[in-house]
């Protein structure tokens, strides 16, 4: 009764009280094609969190079109308690009929509804959840007695688990807000509060009405939360945390100031909101969610410790701040029509966000740093179960797998390509052309390319659409031969596939821009748009070493003839940081794929391992770990392991364990991947060095630097005992850095003793209302870098109510590390056999992408094995070195 008679306050109040005008912005006009159009919400909830469950009321102004008999809204779990229609003659009561397959309700009249404006009264009830999807629960962190959070995930399609509503894309309607909560909380949604009502012991918070958008654009957080803040000329900026947290949330609102300027200048637009809020949730919130005004993040993530945190967490930290600051102009001010185009608002984001790091952090070199994650793209991408990022969405399960899949990375590279080809100044005109035209509407992606073209003279929607609407991705094979002493370059493309002979069929074409450089003698390099199959150019002599793709452009592999890659290894002070990079990446790819052979590219690192650039020493070490996958489990694994580490000790000998005062970053950071690779591969110096290192951290916090604290913890998880277990448990708790928590976690997931492991599984999994979303986190990991998938299926079967659970089967990692990671045939077809009892959860693309990685892995222990064993047996035989038996857990004493 109170919830009814509160309602109707409410509503009569915000219907008198709206500020239409607040935020200065207007919508587009409503899309004709559907009968029943939404034009206005207003939405009560009346969360209660010890039930885990909420009420919730909601008025939606309607236009109906043509004569109806129901009105049909998308919802998902949820209880309707009424459903009214208000019309001229009075109320219209409807029947409920819910369809949570199909995840809609209809709402049935009694008689034909007429065309007209009418306003439709809901009265409803739902769940609130402990993972993050619709409306959850966010528990602090190392504190049972504390209230949770409550916040929102409702991105792509769980908006419909809160309250019934239009849950699509193009539907932009504004929307307004109102929450009942406990006093002492803090209430954040997308708009500024306009009234605020004490009720006893709790307070109804109203928003401010927002602009036209999406329901999935929505977002509400409510707790005990502090804040640091500032306020910009038209924006007011704040970093909302748990109370004592204050000072290491100063690092994102810097950002945020940043990167709100440089928005507004590169879009041409300011930000169109009066506020901006981050809220950096504790673990196990599990990635970013982007509302408009309102963006929630993992702690770990963006609250960093002033002056100790390493390059690699103000990296994340910046990426994350960016992207889904980018976010708010693409996705939230230009929205798309439909599911099937939503992948170009999140890909221009990231793209965005990509150009704001390289313009803030030029020393970061961003797009060199991200070659191990390209890599795994394009292997992915190369699979015969690649699918386009441009695809019909036909559910919401559909559209959750196309939201968080690779979708966005690649489209960021493809995004660059372009750029390049089109060049940088018209690309920005044509991007701030694109948001003018669309802001505050929806558009399709084809609008995109047309903005782009009506730039630049390159007319790039003719070609740039297909290279989003195929699979995969293509290789461009390079051959030469010499005619009167001058060379003559042949470019073929195809279809990058796992295996050369899974080419079959009629050939997939690309429009690819190549750039080919002559490299000695050096001459500028020479673009061509590669149209057909194959084309040939004459260049340069035959002397000439011939570099393709220069400076890592394209989104494509390049397939070298061994003597081209023989005359580009001769030539190495002459390439470029970015092309000796792409060189080790295309090399490699192309091993990976059986068209080059193994010991070419172990000839290429035997020459380059030493190469002072940390970006291609990290593509180095990115294929050689791959390389000890492949070894894994057969008895050449501790003469590979010991070949590596002969190739890096003098790399590691020059810069030692102690760090420099002012040296670059750069050599801080090779510093301790070196340390944790060598680590990794068995060094016992390295290793007893990190235990006695790890030693003096548990007495003094101070004794090891924090660039160096990350691989010292790694190692001594990887190879603990009980005791140095024991320890690493007890850091864990004590650490007040979220980011430095989520280390010690880490690497207790890395732990190679199954006994520990396992204990340590059935420890976290009693922990009284464990959280299951965190808990899946720490069985990807145990499964991933601890090497133990067959424990963690082991103790998944002794436990069907974990293994049964839905939630369970959300977790991308999980699955891609379970499907690569099971040894035990019978193992593998449980997995497979439970998996499509979940086929509606999982995340297919990443199943498909692991299963396929798994084939590939077999398949080149058959392969690549044998000729990677017999280069590794004449390297250490050539060296006269012999490798020492694999370290097994210890104290470190």
């Amino acid at each position: 009764m109170l919830l009814r008679t509160l309602t109707a306050c409410l509503l009569i109040f915000l219907s008198e009280h709206c500020p239409l005008q607040a935020t200065g912005l207007e919508p587009e006009s409503a899309p004709t094609s559907q009968p029943t159009i939404p034009l206005h919400y207003l939405v009560h909830l009346e969360p209660n969190l010890p039930a885990e469950q909420f009420e919730g009321a909601e008025d939606i102004q309607l236009q109906v079109r043509t004569p109806i008999r129901d009105v049909t809204l998308d919802a998902v779990d949820l209880e309707i308690i009424r459903a009214v229609l208000h019309t001229s003659a009075g109320e219209s009561v409807l029947r409920p009929e819910r369809d949570d397959v199909a995840q809609q309700l209809r709402l049935v009249a009694e008689q034909e509804i007429p065309p007209g404006e009418y306003h439709l009264g809901l009265r409803f009830r739902g769940k609130i959840h402990r993972e993050p999807h619709g409306l959850c629960l966010v528990p602090p962190t190392g504190a049972p007695d504390a209230p949770p959070i409550l916040a929102s995930r409702l991105a792509p399609c769980s908006a419909r688990e809160v309250f019934p509503c239009f849950d699509q894309p193009g539907s932009r309607v504004r929307i307004q807000l109102s929450i009942r909560t406990a006093r002492k909380n803090q209430v954040i949604s997308n708009l500024p509060t306009i009234a605020e009502q004490s009720i006893g012991p709790d307070k109804v918070v109203v928003f401010a009405e927002a602009p036209p958008m999406p329901v999935y654009l929505i977002s509400l957080v409510c707790g005990e939360l502090a804040a640091v803040q500032e306020q910009l000329p038209t924006t007011n900026i704040r970093i909302l945390t748990l109370p004592g947290s204050e000072p290491l949330a100063q690092y994102a609102l810097d950002l945020t100031k940043q990167l709100l300027q440089y928005f507004d200048d590169y879009f041409g637009a300011p930000f169109p909101l009066p506020k901006l809020d981050q809220v950096a949730l504790p673990s196990p919130w599990s990635g970013t969610s982007v509302g408009w005004g309102i963006v929630t993040y993992p702690s770990e993530t963006v609250l960093l410790r002033p002056g100790q945190a390493t390059v690699a967490q103000e990296t994340v930290a910046f990426e994350q701040v960016a992207g889904a600051i980018a976010q708010q102009w693409l996705g939230a001010l230009v929205g798309f029509d439909s599911w099937n185009d939503l992948w170009l608002g999140k890909g221009l984001a990231s793209w965005m966000q990509a150009k704001a790091t390289e313009h803030f952090h030029p020393d970061w070199k961003f797009w060199l740093a991200q070659t191990p994650r390209l890599d795994d793209l394009m292997l992915n991408d190369a699979g015969d179960r690649s699918q386009p990022i441009q695809r019909p969405i036909h559910s919401p399960q559909e559209a959750f797998q196309a939201y968080e899949g690779y979708a966005p990375l690649k489209t960021e590279r493809l995004l660059r390509m372009i750029e390049a080809f089109v060049g940088e100044s018209a690309f920005h005109d044509g991007v701030k052309s694109f948001l003018v035209s669309y802001a505050l509407r929806t558009a399709q992606s084809q609008d995109f390319w047309t903005s782009i073209d009506s730039k630049s003279n390159r007319e790039v929607a003719v070609w740039a659409a297909r290279w989003f609407t195929q699979p995969g991705l293509p290789l461009v094979k390079i051959t030469s031969q010499c005619v009167n002493d001058r060379r003559i370059i042949s470019l073929e493309q195809m279809r990058l596939t796992l295996r050369q002979e899974a080419t079959a069929g009629e050939p997939e074409q690309w429009t690819i821009p190549v750039g080919v450089l002559n490299v000695a003698p050096a001459e500028r390099t020479r673009y061509a748009l590669l149209q057909k199959v194959t084309e040939n150019f004459e260049t340069g002599n035959c002397q000439t070493a011939i570099k393709a793709n220069p400076g890592a452009l394209g989104y494509f592999r390049v397939w070298y003839e061994p003597a081209l890659v023989g005359q580009l290894e001769k030539h190495t002070d002459l390439l470029d940081e970015s092309d000796r990079v792409n060189l080790v990446s295309d090399v490699f790819a192309t091993v990976q794929t059986q068209r080059t052979p193994v010991s070419v590219f172990m000839d290429l690192v035997d020459r380059w391992h030493d190469d002072r650039s940390l970006n291609v020493w990290r593509a180095i070490r990115h294929a050689l770990v791959a390389l000890d996958q492949i070894e894994a489990g057969d008895t050449g694994r501790e003469r590979f392991q010991s070949c590596v580490c002969t190739l890096l000790g003098d790399r590691f000998g020059r810069l030692g364990w102690e760090p420099i005062a002012g040296e670059p970053a750069e050599r801080s950071q090779e510093r301790a991947e070196l340390i944790e690779t060598l680590g990794r591969f068995g060094d016992r110096a390295v290793i007893d060095e990190a235990f006695r290192r790890f030693e003096a951290l548990q007495k003094d916090p101070a004794a090891v630097p924090p660039s160096l604290k990350g691989a010292v913890l790694r190692l001594v998880g990887r190879y603990s005992s009980e005791g140095t277990f024991k320890g690493l448990q007890e850091l864990a708790q004590s650490e007040s850095s979220p980011a430095d928590k989520q280390l010690c976690l880490g690497a207790l997931g890395d732990a190679l003793d199954p006994g520990l492991v396992n204990a340590f599984l059935e420890q976290e999994a009693s922990v009284p209302n464990m959280n299951l979303a965190s808990f899946t986190m720490i069985l990807a990991n145990v499964a991933e870098a601890g090497e133990h998938a067959d424990l963690v299926w082991r103790f998944l079967e002794n436990r069907p109510d974990l293994r049964e659970n839905p939630e369970l089967w959300r977790n991308g990692d999980l699955v891609s590390a379970l499907a690569l990671g099971l040894s035990t045939p019978q193992f593998r077809q449980e997995f497979l056999s439970s998996a499509q009892s979940f086929a509606g959860v999982i995340p297919s693309s990443r199943l498909s992408d692991a299963l396929m990685l798994h084939d590939l892995k077999t398949d080149s222990q058959a392969t690549i094995e044998p000729a990677l064993d017999a280069w590794v047996n004449k390297r250490l035989s050539g060296s006269g070195k012999e490798p020492e038996p694999s370290p097994g857990s210890r104290d470190g004493s």
